[in-house]
């Protein structure tokens, strides 16, 4: 992603399950400064929830022209809580994700003021032994970068 785009402080609209780590806004904000982080599931938890059950078969291009809306991807007023610089996902099935990609790109003016986001993480499995020898395994979840679109 290009840094600090079109200079603008930039909100970041966050569809992930979980809030972001310190280091994921750490890395953030060396991409543009943050005035905000808006989690989707703060913002519309009707939508939020939609895409976390969403299928291939569903209406994926209205759901994508929702979370477009939502997020207010073509509005510049920084007053506005809805003005979005980003959109960190995934939410959704990856069906979902290329119609909001391609949504966007279809139909934002400036689609570079907008990069959508992906959090690469890696899976990471552990192996806990208890004293009386009972192996518990735990995956986790270890972001390793956020690529722009």
């Amino acid at each position: 992603m290009e840094k600090n785009i079109l200079n603008k402080v930039g909100r970041v609209l966050v569809c992930l399950p979980s809030k972001l780590t310190e280091k994921q806004i750490e890395e953030l904000n060396k991409e543009f400064p943050i005035a905000e982080i808006c989690h989707l599931k703060d913002v519309n938890k009707e939508l939020y929830s939609k895409l976390n059950k969403v299928t291939a078969d569903d209406e994926l291009e209205l759901l994508a022209e929702e979370l477009y809306e939502t997020a207010g991807l073509i509005n510049t007023d920084l007053n506005n809580i809805y003005n979005i610089s980003a959109v960190i996902l995934p939410v959704g099935t990856p069906a979902f994700i290329w119609a909001f990609a391609k949504f966007c790109y279809t139909n934002n003016p400036m689609p570079l003021y907008n990069p959508i986001g992906f959090a690469h993480v890696e899976k990471v499995d552990v192996d806990y032994c208890s004293p009386n020898n009972n192996i518990t395994k735990v995956q986790f979840y270890k972001h390793i970068k956020f690529i722009w679109l």
